[in-house]
């Protein structure tokens, strides 16, 4: 089965073989780091910290946190004749921040309920900081459910000094983008296209994460026939981004919004602005109205940023390319009417008379 790392390898033979100017590169990744290939995270943060983001894998981690990724993590198929579940206990007791149980699924015949017995529980020892693998309070437990529960208090205990691909597929992804990297043959591909300008940073990053165990794959791109998906892919992206942050202006000039998330908005539009030049020979004419709603934005949120700074809450002012926001509507007094009249009785109709001709 092909991975988004290893398919890009004939993308990058026959891309380089058909041209000579580099328009940009697809990038894919691969992950191989666990207990059978630990990384720190003092490591793992060196490699982000040398790439501009120091904080983006946490130092400390708590084995409560651990046992939790545990129990979709460490998976409970495999035990021959077993079918196993995870449930955190309702009511732990007090002597631990957390504690999950491990149940085996007895079938039962008809249609009474099948039986979930606990047959072994992982929990953390405060004392010691970690995690440990228990028979349930009270009980002997079994042999397969305390062979997983061991393997969750592994996994928690790995995690407090190192890292899983869950830690760095997020932190790798976010580096992809910031160089400009949008998606490729769908959302969800996990291949990536960046921008010429941005290839030799992505190569860079690619060699460092070599040395925590994640194969960055970058596939030069020099045939024309990439403009066309990486036009649609970048277009659909920055178009998706500057709608988010439209209806967030909306917002605020409706209700207003804090300091924090105003100054977070406006570099976000810089961010935009900044990625669309990145794209301006692929984008074409495009690029332009890209960049014209982004500064457009940048422009209000700075507005906005300064008013708040004034100690002013009022918002009701244009985005450029859009009329002014309306001003709020005068309050609505209710004036004291007069008494209505009752309505006049309605006659009863008269009593039918009977007809003696009728048949």
């Amino acid at each position: 089965m092909s991975t988004p790392a290893t398919m890009l390898h004939g993308y990058a033979v026959e891309s380089e073989a058909r041209g000579a100017t580099l328009l940009g590169a697809l990038v894919g990744v691969e992950y191989d780091v666990g207990l059978h290939a630990p990384v720190t995270r003092e490591a793992a943060r060196a490699v982000f910290a040398a790439h501009g983001a120091p904080d983006a894998v946490p130092l400390d981690y708590a084995a409560a946190e651990g046992i939790g990724r545990g129990t979709y993590e460490v998976p409970v198929n495999g035990y021959r004749g077993f079918k196993l579940k995870t449930s955190e206990f309702s009511r732990k007791r007090g002597d631990t921040s957390r504690s999950i149980g491990v149940y085996a699924i007895a079938a039962v015949e008809g249609e009474s309920g099948d039986n979930w017995p606990c047959v072994a529980r992982v929990r953390v020892d405060l004392a010691a900081g970690v995690a440990v693998a228990l028979p349930p309070e009270g009980g002997a437990g079994l042999a397969v459910g305390l062979e997983h529960a061991a393997k969750m208090a592994a996994w928690a205990n790995y995690l407090i000094g190192n890292v899983g691909s869950r830690d760095l597929s997020g932190p790798v992804v976010a580096r992809i983008q910031s160089l400009g990297g949008v998606t490729l043959f769908g959302r969800k591909s996990g291949v990536y296209f960046v921008p010429a300008s941005s290839v030799a940073a992505a190569e860079a990053f690619a060699a460092d994460l070599l040395k925590i165990g994640v194969t960055m794959t970058v596939a030069h791109q020099t045939h024309s026939t990439i403009v066309g998906p990486a036009r649609s892919a970048a277009g659909e992206t920055f178009a998706d981004k500057i709608a988010a942050l439209r209806k967030t202006a909306h917002e605020v000039q409706a209700k207003g919004k804090r300091r924090d998330a105003l100054g977070n908005a406006q570099n976000e539009a810089v961010e935009i602005l900044d990625q669309i030049s990145l794209y301006r020979e692929i984008l074409g004419v495009q690029a332009d109205a890209l960049a014209a709603e982004a500064d457009a934005l940048r422009a209000f949120y700075a507005r906005a940023v300064a008013t708040k700074d004034a100690g002013s809450d009022d918002f009701a002012f244009a985005i450029d390319g859009e009329d002014a926001a309306p001003a709020a509507p005068p309050p609505v007094t209710l004036a004291c009417l007069p008494p209505v009249a009752a309505p006049a009785p309605v006659k009863p109709p008269p009593a039918p008379v009977d007809d003696p001709f009728a048949l």
